[in-house]
């Protein structure tokens, strides 16, 4: 009788099924029994495609939002339900700052050194420069008539001890000099324009923002561009994702970009060593300055002044390429266990990249963001919600 009554009652097992993501770690009751599913799955039958099968094999498939799949693969996906979703998308959390001092070529240590001997600029849409220093990631113009140009070609090289000289490019004309720069007293210049933002080309790239030059101790010149936050997080999206991918990840990138840039500031990892906020490359963030892609700035501007939180504090957001199937707790790759970097069963990534794992799986698979965008038609919330544990979205204020 027992086996005949769950025969009749398969269709609703079928439909909870679809609902739920059959998720096997939750209890399921059948028509408001208090005989749950879980503990009946042994003597739960439906017609497979050879007859009668029983629940959890391979044989039984049922219809969800993401398309067919078997049970028991439903089950195993729904054991590995990642974050368990976002706990709230109208929180409040304090930032530090709405610009960004991103390092551009800079000197770190002798391992880390990317300094310059010749730094170039040219206004790509202005009509030259003003001179001067930065004040809480602000541009001030030094009070003397000489601090400013027509020139919109110029280059910055070291002078004196630790101080900067400006010169016309490709000359050896100085337009301008500083004796000493630093870590906490770096040379600033700003393109002027004419009701236009300004962009500037500086080795190879345009960048948005303004400039600032110091020599660190090693007789060259560190590079920085000091940057509106949403202008650098399209820089971000622009090197970590590019513009084909689908829109539902560039959003979550966005977030997770803005979020990470922030909880760096915060923390302060390199402002006293460097007199800057980020870096622009791996060990940060790739940051590639200037984009036009619609695609992206779209996603930027959707999420704008949004970031992840946990207790009311910015996470650490971590991202990487791809994971090969399963994301890492925080503890197994770095030093501290955090509570929104535990790590999840991927069953989405695969669908865009089977190529094994890329990076150091902690936070958010990129691939994984794609192919829940592209083929599982997830949005950005679920994509975060997935990938970090006990987050939600909050407004910076």
């Amino acid at each position: 009788m027992k086996k005949q009554r769950f025969r009749i009652l398969i269709v609703a097992v079928l439909l909870l099924f679809a609902v739920t993501g059959a998720d096997a770690a939750r209890t399921y009751y059948v028509n408001g029994s208090a005989e749950t599913l879980s503990g009946v799955l042994s003597e739960a039958y439906a017609i497979g495609a050879d007859g009668t099968a029983q629940l959890g094999s391979d044989e039984v498939y049922a219809l969800t939002a993401n398309g067919t799949v078997a049970l028991s693969s439903a089950g195993t996906a729904g054991a590995s339900s990642g974050g368990g979703g976002l706990l709230y998308e109208d929180g409040r959390v304090s930032i530090p700052t709405d610009t960004l001092r991103v390092g551009l070529r800079y000197y770190y240590s002798e391992e880390r050194d990317s300094s310059m001997t010749a730094a170039n600029l040219e206004n790509a849409v202005g009509c030259g420069y003003a001179f001067g220093y930065l004040e809480d990631g602000t541009f001030v113009q030094f009070d003397d008539e000489d601090a400013q140009t027509d020139e919109t070609q110029i280059t910055m090289r070291p002078f004196g001890d630790t101080g900067i000289g400006v010169y016309i490019t490709g000359t050896d004309t100085l337009l301008y000099s500083v004796e000493r720069t630093g870590a906490d007293d770096y040379f600033a210049v700003h393109p002027l324009c004419d009701g236009e933002e300004s962009v500037t080309w500086f080795s190879g790239r345009r960048y948005y923002g303004d400039f600032a030059y110091a020599d660190l101790g090693n007789g060259q010149i560190t590079v920085v561009n000091v940057v509106e936050t949403e202008r650098y997080v399209a820089g971000v999206c622009a090197g970590e994702m590019g513009g084909a991918f689908p829109t539902e990840a560039l959003k979550a990138q966005a977030i997770a970009a803005r979020t990470y840039a922030m909880f760096t500031v915060r923390a302060e990892s390199y402002a006293a060593v460097c007199g800057f906020d980020l870096t622009n490359d791996d060990y940060c963030q790739v940051y590639l300055g200037y984009t036009d892609a619609e695609s992206i700035l779209s996603a930027v501007a959707a999420t704008e002044n949004l970031y992840l939180t946990c207790d009311g504090a910015l996470i650490d957001a971590l991202f990487f390429a791809a994971d090969g199937g399963s994301t890492l707790n925080s503890e197994d790759v770095f030093r501290d266990a955090l509570p929104y970097l535990r790590g999840v069963e991927d069953p989405y990534e695969s669908s865009a990249w089977t190529q094994g794992a890329y990076g150091h799986r902690v936070g958010m698979s990129q691939w994984g963001a794609y192919a829940m965008a592209k083929y599982y038609d997830m949005d950005y919330r679920d994509i975060l919600g997935f990938y970090y544990t006990g987050v939600g979205l909050s407004y910076g204020e």
